[in-house]
């Protein structure tokens, strides 16, 4: 459900600046896509379900487009998403000697 759900949001948002803006705005939805990307990279929390590889990269591609919209983009940076984003990044190569671990 979560699968179709995120991939009717993304199609919604490569589309359309002011549903970029809308989904900027919404700081529950942008902590649920912070949360899958998260889970994806380095499994989740005890308590949760666990989150496909192909979940998150939905939800990062949605982030993605929103930042098409220049406001949108600045909402993420106000909220702290980006900086969310960068540490879940570092997060995961932290422990890699040679930073082999595979691009997703």
């Amino acid at each position: 459900m979560l699968l179709i759900c995120l991939y009717c949001l993304a199609s919604l948002v490569e589309q359309d600046s002011s549903t970029q803006e809308l989904v900027s705005k919404t700081p529950q939805l942008i902590d649920k896509f912070l949360f899958v990307i998260h889970c994806a990279c380095r499994g989740c929390p005890l308590g949760c379900a666990q989150h496909s590889l192909f979940s998150s990269q939905l939800a990062a591609i949605t982030m993605f487009y929103c930042t098409f919209n220049v406001k949108s983009a600045q909402l993420f940076v106000d909220c702290g998403a980006v900086e969310k984003m960068v540490q879940i990044t570092t997060n995961l190569f932290a422990n890699e000697e040679d930073y082999d671990t595979p691009l997703r």
